[in-house]
């Protein structure tokens, strides 16, 4: 699909975390209407390993990871705790992560490019002064350079045990 949008060619991605087959209706009704007002912007799920041949079969663009992280939250945080998960979309400048319990109403995402911010999303709460760096909003807008940075030192420095073994 030819991106028509005015963002310059790999500036932004749409990923759609997935982990099950079939979509309650509620989920259907958003990825239709992700499709329908995001539909210029490449859209990539993420999803586990074991369904890489349903995607396949829908002709659908996904990145796999290990079925491990998508068993629970614990498991879908640690993923996105990884730098390397975002080094997987690092061809693009920004991601936008949309999770199927979010609906979008119209399309503003070049406009959230060109402001050039790090992160656009809901506030990150701080715990015990230690920085949570998961976010479990529905929909948030990351530069990838400098989330693969943070996430590097932050795990280095603050999450050790959080490190996953395999991305």
């Amino acid at each position: 699909m030819q991106n028509k949008s005015s963002c310059k060619e790999n500036e932004v991605v749409v990923v759609i975390p997935t982990y099950k087959e079939n979509l309650l209706p509620s989920e259907q009704v958003s990825l239709n209407q992700a499709y329908n007002i995001l539909h210029k912007y490449p859209i990539c799920f993420m999803a586990p390993n074991r369904m890489k041949y349903f995607l396949t079969s829908k002709n659908l663009d996904a990145e796999y990871f290990d079925d491990e992280y998508f068993l629970n939250r614990a498991g879908y945080n640690r993923l996105l705790l990884s730098p390397k998960f975002y080094q997987r979309f690092s061809k693009y400048k920004y991601m936008l992560i949309y999770q199927l319990d979010a609906f979008v109403f119209y399309d503003k995402l070049d406009y959230f490019c060109s402001l050039n911010y790090d992160y656009i999303g809901a506030p990150l709460p701080i715990v015990k002064a230690v920085p949570t760096m998961v976010n479990t909003t529905t929909k948030y807008l990351r530069f990838i350079a400098t989330t693969i940075r943070s996430r590097k030192l932050i795990m280095t420095s603050f999450y050790p045990r959080f490190l996953p073994k395999r991305v």
